[in-house]
Formats: structure tokens, C-alpha cells, sequence
């Protein structure tokens, strides 16, 4: 009998959705291995990425799967030699590792902020999956500097791809893995390889599954919090953790609160409260939505303004804005959310969902930052802490907590200033300068030390209150896609001999695959682009 830990027991595996989810996972590694042990090994890359898409998006209970990585280090010993292969590297050069990179987001800003901040490195970006997305401007603009930017997804089959990540690793001094959590290539590239420099995996998406604890050398967390998920949950020794502060280059004060508040057609002497972060951020999983939360604090005191920079002004955030007479405002997603972070007066974290990163971004303002820390106890994950930063922010742990907070905030013009003083200290201190810069010179002697595994850490399935979180998020938000969803996502990545029949099956249950879901993934980028061009030339005439 299969039995998993629930709440610290070992019971026999139940019905749960946990439990569902998993053994469609544990079919799907399955499916992999088959492919594996049938010599077939371009398909075996696609099925371990469709396996970790599911574990990622549809949680099982578990963090990593060892059975999956070491289907990796299989895959590794058959990746081909690349195109052109060059013994000669580039001293001093940082590899940075990326799946798709976005105009917002954390990831793509944490790439972004590192090259500016560590200047005395070159620094190459290889995208590995960016599809037809358009390369963002925060790395276009930096590629005339220190930053130079390649595309692997251009070239056929993940195996491949993995030979020209290798072969860019081979040529540099450090590894960065930003990867997306299902993403193979980094793992082909690097599982079990020996004679590359140090790989360090940056834990970017520390609360929920990923790949990729075989390759790594050293996990770099962000927070404490990741820190102990991955030690407790993923099978990552203490000693291959380390942790660094998000790098950050904030823009600065360059408008002052009341010009940007009359530039909002807001006036002075309205108090700011921000949030910022993707709407998915803000959907309630169980219990009031932070909208609900707030409301009636916002209510009460007539000069308060709640801009969320993210959501959309529909639902639950229209009806406040008419119950308010618009002092509550969703503004949608910003490509540039400049203006409202300079008008800020409080800034408040995004919930069940943080955003450390847009806390960090306007915390440097000297704007006092608020998280609400209403998760159950073990899901610290999901909230906002960061090194040294921890002690300035104000973290209430109820609704009771959470008016009485901003309620103090709202009324002490003083109280303000010198909460907003000590996080914009707090945060040049460790995200930015030489207090950043040496933690990275920590980071690369740490990881000129240690080296990978020799094997995955086999670690328990679990049925925790952070498991039941993680599913409520990805249900909740509908990110959640399902076996079929997880195939659809991974479809153009096998070879065409498998990718065919498998988009026939998903045909026979309803699926509306496009062209782009049956081209070959390296072929989508051009297909894409002359779409698009086709499109604005029928719009023009």
C-alpha cells in the first residue's frame, strides 16, 4: 500500500485532490521513463518537461521529485555535441539561464537589476523557450553594455538546445538558472556533467515544484523562507544553500509624492495606499480578499486612496470604486508603474500572493511597506520577508492587526516618514551597492566549492497546509491546467513522430488546438512574427 505523510503521519494514500493530482503525475513520469527505456530520448525530454508542467501547475504534495531528476541525468550522457564547439571561454563572464524573459515581472527584473549591480562581469542571456513573446526592453536596452542576449529555442529539440546551453556554460566562469520550473534544458544541460563551472540554481519560485536540485551546486535563495522549504521539502542539503537579498536598481525619488498624485488627478493631501502585482495575485483562496480586508479602513478615512496597479477594475474592484466614490482604483496591468509608486504614501503587499519585488521597488522610495501575514502557520512562503529588510516592514497577522496598521499609517504623517526612512535604509543596505556586491563575491567563492549531488535526494510526499495553499492558489487563479492542459503546453517540444498523434488525442476531447500548438517549437518565433505582419498589413489597407 502507497502511503504519504499527512500533517507529519504516514496514512494511506487518500482521495484528496493532493492525491489525484499525483498519481496523474506519477503516470505521466511514468510515460517518461517508457520513453527513456526505449531508447527514445527526445521524447523522454518532452514527457519529464510535461511531468514537471503538471507538478508545477497542478500540485501533488510534493516540492522535487528525484526519480524525474535522475531521468535527467539519464537524458544528460545522450545530449549531442553542439554546432560549434570552442574550447576558448570568456574569463569573467556570468551565464544567466532563462526561459522566457518578460516586460514585468520578478524574474526578468532580477536579471535586469544583477548585470547593472555587478559591473565588473560580462553577462549573457540565453533564452531557452522565449517563443513569440518580444525580448522585453529592461534586457534590450542593457545589450549595448554589459549584456549580450542568445536564443536557444530557435534551434530544433531540447536535446539539442541543451548541447549549445552546455557548450555557453563551458565558456563562462558561472552559471545562472532562472528557469521556469518545468523547463528541461538547464537540467539536460548540466545533470551529472562534469567540467563546467559552478551552476547555481536562483530559487525565484520557491513555493511551488521545480527541477532542477541534481544540477545544482548551490541554491541560491532569496528569502529564508525558500530557504527551508527547499531543505525541508526538495532534499537540498543546508550546506548547498545560500542566501542573497533580490539585487535591485531603484530609479529613485525623480517626482515628488504631490506632483505625482496631481499627475494621478489626485490632491497633496490624499494618503496613497499602493498595491502592486499581477491580478491573479489578489484572488481569495479561502477567507476575505485583501480588497475585502481593506474596504473598511478605506472607508473610514476620507482622505485615503487604494490604487492597485495589477488588477483589473472589474468585480469586486469596480464596486469598490463606486462604493468609495473611486478612492479605490484598479488600474490594471502597467508596463511602467513609475507614477503611482513616486505618489505612494504606504505601499501594501499583494495577498494570499506577495510581490517582493514591487515591495522592494517602492520600499526604496522611503514609503512605509506593509504584508499581511494571514497565511496558516508553515506557509511563510507565500508572505514577504527578505534579508535585513525584515525588521523595518509591518507585518500584522490578522484583520484586526491589519486596520489597526493602516489605520496608524493613515493618521501619523511622522510615523510615516520614519517607517518609510528605515526600509529605504534597510534595503540600500543589503539589495544594492557594495553591500549587494560583496554578498555576490560571498556567492561565487561559496559556489567555487561546492559541486552537484551525486545523486537526487529521494524526499516525501506531504499533504501540508502549505501543499493545500499552493493547490488553492493554482485553482483558485485557474492556473491549474491539468494532464491534457500540461500536454497542450509541451506539444511542439516533441519530436513530430510523437507530437501528431498526441495532438489528435487531445483533438478527440475538445482541445481548440491552434497552428502553433502543431508546428515545431523552433519554428513558432517566424511563424509568429509573419502573422503579425499579415495582420497589420490587412489592418492597414
Amino acid at each position: 500500500m502507497t502511503t504519504e505523510v499527512v500533517d507529519g503521519t504516514a496514512r494511506p494514500r487518500t482521495g484528496s485532490r493532493l492525491a489525484t493530482n499525483f498519481a496523474e503525475f506519477e503516470m505521466l513520469r511514468d510515460r517518461a521513463g517508457s520513453e527513456l527505456d526505449a531508447g527514445r530520448s527526445a521524447g523522454a525530454a518532452a514527457w519529464v518537461q510535461v511531468a514537471a508542467d503538471h507538478a508545477w501547475f497542478n500540485p501533488g504534495g510534493q516540492f522535487a521529485d528525484a526519480d524525474l531528476e535522475n531521468m535527467l541525468v539519464r537524458l544528460a550522457t545522450v545530449v549531442p555535441l553542439a554546432r560549434s564547439s570552442s574550447a576558448e571561454g570568456a574569463r569573467g563572464r556570468v551565464l544567466h539561464v532563462v526561459t522566457q524573459a518578460y516586460q514585468t515581472g520578478g524574474s526578468t527584473q532580477f536579471v535586469a537589476s544583477w548585470v547593472d549591480q555587478d559591473v565588473s562581469r560580462q553577462h549573457l542571456v540565453c533564452l531557452t523557450r522565449q517563443g513569440p513573446v518580444v525580448l522585453p526592453t529592461k534586457l534590450e536596452a542593457r545589450r549595448s553594455r554589459q549584456l549580450d542576449i542568445t536564443r536557444v529555442d530557435l534551434t530544433r529539440g531540447l536535446l539539442q538546445r541543451a548541447a549549445e546551453v552546455r557548450e555557453l556554460a563551458r565558456r563562462s566562469d558561472l552559471v545562472l538558472v532562472h528557469a521556469h520550473p518545468h523547463d528541461v534544458v538547464p537540467g539536460l544541460a548540466f545533470s551529472g556533467v562534469p567540467d563546467l563551472p559552478p551552476v547555481v540554481y536562483v530559487n525565484h519560485a520557491d513555493h511551488v515544484f521545480w527541477l532542477g536540485t541534481q544540477m545544482t551546486s548551490l541554491l541560491l535563495n532569496m528569502r529564508d523562507s525558500g530557504a527551508d522549504l527547499a531543505v525541508r521539502r526538495r532534499g537540498v542539503t543546508s550546506e548547498r544553500c545560500t542566501t542573497l537579498a533580490r539585487p535591485l536598481n531603484p530609479r529613485g525619488r525623480e517626482v515628488s509624492r504631490e506632483d505625482a498624485k496631481r499627475r494621478l488627478g489626485l490632491r497633496p493631501e490624499q494618503v496613497v495606499i499602493l498595491t502592486a502585482a499581477d491580478g491573479s495575485k489578489y484572488r481569495p483562496v479561502s477567507g476575505p480578499s485583501l480588497l475585502q480586508l481593506v474596504l473598511p479602513t478605506i472607508a473610514s478615512h476620507p482622505k485615503a486612496v487604494f490604487l492597485a496597479a495589477g488588477p483589473s477594475p472589474q468585480g469586486e474592484w469596480a464596486e469598490a470604486s463606486d462604493a468609495t466614490d473611486g478612492r479605490v482604483r484598479a488600474l490594471g496591468l502597467l508596463d511602467d508603474p513609475f507614477l503611482v509608486q513616486q505618489a505612494a504614501d504606504i505601499y501594501l503587499d499583494s495577498f494570499p500572493f506577495s510581490s517582493l519585488t514591487s515591495l522592494l521597488e517602492v520600499g526604496s522610495l522611503q514609503t512605509p511597506v506593509v504584508t499581511y501575514a494571514g497565511h496558516p502557520e508553515g506557509c511563510e512562503v507565500f508572505g514577504a520577508d527578505t534579508p535585513e529588510v525584515d525588521a523595518h516592514i509591518h507585518r500584522p497577522s490578522s484583520p484586526h492587526e491589519l486596520s489597526t496598521t493602516l489605520c496608524e499609517l493613515l493618521d501619523d504623517a511622522s510615523l510615516r516618514e520614519t517607517s518609510g526612512d528605515a526600509v529605504r535604509s534597510s534595503i540600500a543596505a543589503s539589495h544594492t551597492g557594495s553591500g549587494w556586491k560583496a554578498g555576490v563575491e560571498r556567492l561565487v567563492d561559496d559556489a567555487s566549492r561546492s559541486s552537484a549531488p551525486a545523486r537526487p535526494q529521494p524526499v516525501e510526499r506531504r499533504e501540508e497546509a502549505v501543499d493545500r495553499l499552493v493547490l488553492a492558489v493554482m485553482e483558485q487563479t485557474s492556473w491549474s491546467r491539468g494532464r491534457d492542459g500540461s500536454v497542450r503546453s509541451t506539444l511542439p517540444l516533441f519530436p513530430t513522430s510523437a507530437r501528431l498523434p498526441l495532438a489528435a488525442g487531445l483533438l478527440r476531447t475538445g482541445a481548440d488546438l491552434g497552428l502553433k500548438d502543431l508546428l515545431p517549437d523552433h519554428l513558432v518565433p517566424a511563424v509568429s512574427r509573419l502573422a503579425a505582419a499579415v495582420r497589420s498589413r490587412t489592418a492597414a489597407r
